[in-house]
């Protein structure tokens, strides 16, 4: 499906190269006061270069995932793929797996516009990081179609995020770290830790989105064969031990879910 023409950008953080997520949001449907929105989460189709089988493949799957370092990563794919010819850049044609919902501005799905999974190819219109997209949410004197296209994004995958809380979801939240490192001999000068901003979890419940929708859709078509990751709830006995140590050791007596 070609899908150049949609108001596509991507949200990662400072100085990513490998773009491997985009997304989009637009209405396109009005009906007495009852708003219908597009929302696209698209991922890059490394598949397409990738091919089963090849050494390519067998080093990829030697190597399980790109790791993060400090002051350098070490790619799980070469660079021309991972940087390049895989990596959503702005401007430029790519080819993805992309997931189109359609919901209502509160959140709800639309039943008479089933969910579209399809290969397709995109452009990228930005790459923004974080901070930025921040920044152009903020300003509500920025009408351009990028801001109001992330405030309406926002504000629907927020009623998504309260929903999941409140079936139970675990919360849990933790300082992220960043090292300032000297250039030449890479010594680390200063630790900074990074902020969560709502443009964080604003992917995040996009990327959430896309794969419960495709978690779905395989049950649906291989439920004999589905091979889903989930997430039990806590065992009993261990939030006991929890609660103790919370109670009773550190004298402190909230204990409420990530409900509350």
């Amino acid at each position: 499906m070609d899908l150049r023409h949609l108001h596509i950008c991507s949200i990662d953080p400072p100085g990513c190269t490998d773009i491997d997520d985009a997304v989009h949001c637009r209405l396109i449907e009005t009906n007495l006061g009852f708003e219908v929105y597009e929302i696209g989460i698209h991922i890059a189709d490394v598949t397409h270069y990738v091919i089963s089988g090849t050494p390519l493949d067998r080093e990829a799957y030697r190597r399980g995932t790109t790791v993060y370092l400090v002051d350098r990563r070490i790619d799980m794919l070469p660079e021309l793929l991972s940087s390049n010819l895989c990596s959503l850049r702005p401007n430029e044609d790519r080819l993805a797996f992309s997931v189109l919902c359609y919901l209502d501005a509160e959140g709800n799905f639309v039943e008479s516009r089933p969910v579209i999974y399809t290969k397709s190819v995109i452009r990228s219109k930005k790459a923004f990081t974080y901070n930025e997209a921040q920044s152009l949410m903020d300003d509500e004197s920025d009408i351009s179609e990028t801001s109001t296209m992330l405030r309406k994004l926002s504000s629907i995958v927020k009623y998504l995020r309260l929903r999941r809380l409140g079936r139970g979801a675990l919360k849990l939240e933790f300082t992220e770290v960043r090292f300032e490192m000297e250039s030449e001999t890479q010594e680390p000068l200063e630790l900074n830790s990074k902020e969560t901003l709502e443009t964080n979890k604003l992917i995040e419940d996009c990327m959430l989105l896309a794969n419960v929708l495709v978690a779905t859709k395989i049950f649906k078509s291989y439920s004999n064969l589905a091979l889903l990751r989930r997430h039990p709830p806590p065992i009993k006995e261990q939030l006991d031990q929890l609660y103790d140590v919370v109670n009773k050791r550190l004298g402190l007596s909230d204990t409420s879910d990530t409900c509350n």
